[in-house]
């Protein structure tokens, strides 16, 4: 494991460092309120509320949301591949939640697009075991981020299955793209093979940042036409782009690139019941 010991971490020694840094909040989680405590664990995709909110970089005081109503997905860490080595980055996000709340953590993975990534067998076990290195069963599960290219699905795949071994029946959640939805479906459940529909627990198409495909994306759910089965558990919508045509019952993960306030969360929410009708928001 090349870049994991450039870095001065062994596989053991970075499971520690990953596990104190979520247990003390040095950057990661905030321990700073003893309002912050895990709700009880509990697998599968009903037990998080109907909202998450996504709290990525900087201090996020989130004590005006109802635990019963809204939970956190914070960024505990990015797993970066380049070339033949893989780093791990932990996240700076801090958490100021009520006592309760629901906490799933969110790795991303990137792959470096000027030094060609050696996807391959050490690869797969150095990736997988940075994921699992943020896996703490006092939170629900995990969920990944990772806007695989065509060339790296196989790859991506790979690393499903293993943190699925590894995770069990807890809960594993995935973000999407929305093309991913639609006529370029390949995840489990959807794609033909050996992969099975259990690998992963649910998906969220994130509906903003959308770049080309916006404006099919929008018109094809304003026309009513639903994405793939595989991707009818939740939408990912943002503060700062229009909330398309959202389909009710389903769980709803809230982006706010200036972080949120009682105020933004609100106006989000408004916005999403608007264009759902789902009062449960």
């Amino acid at each position: 494991m090349p870049a994991l010991e450039s870095a001065g971490l062994t596989p053991r020694s970075m499971h520690l460092l990953v596990l104190a840094i979520l247990l003390c909040g040095s950057g990661v989680l905030s321990c700073r309120s003893d309002r912050l405590a895990v709700a009880a664990v509990d697998a599968g995709p009903a037990s998080l509320p109907p909202v998450m909110l996504w709290a990525w970089h900087g201090e996020h005081d989130l004590r005006f949301i109802a635990p019963e109503r809204t939970g956190v997905a914070f960024l505990a860490g990015t797993v970066r591949v380049s070339g033949d080595s893989v780093a791990l980055l932990p996240g700076t996000s801090s958490v100021d939640a009520p006592r309760g709340t629901v906490l799933l953590p969110v790795v991303r993975i990137e792959v470096d697009p000027l030094r060609r990534a050696r996807l391959d067998a050490q690869r797969l076990d150095d990736v997988a075991a940075s994921i699992l290195g943020f896996d703490d069963r006092r939170f629900r599960g995990l969920q990944l981020d990772f806007d695989a290219k065509r060339s790296e699905r196989g790859f991506y795949l790979q690393v499903l299955a293993t943190v699925r071994r590894a995770l069990g029946e807890r809960f594993l959640s995935v973000t999407a793209l929305p093309s991913w939805c639609v006529g370029d479906s390949w995840l489990p459940g959807d794609a033909a093979g050996e992969w099975p529909s259990h690998l992963i627990d649910e998906v969220v198409p994130m509906l903003f940042r959308m770049g080309t495909d916006g404006e099919s994306i929008r018109a094809r759910l304003a026309d009513g036409r639903d994405f793939v089965a595989r991707c009818r558990s939740a939408f990912g919508v943002s503060a700062d782009e229009p909330v398309p045509t959202l389909f009710s019952n389903r769980r709803l993960y809230l982006f706010s690139p200036d972080g949120w306030t009682q105020s933004s969360y609100d106006e989000l929410v408004s916005r999403a019941v608007m264009r759902t009708g789902n009062a449960r928001l």
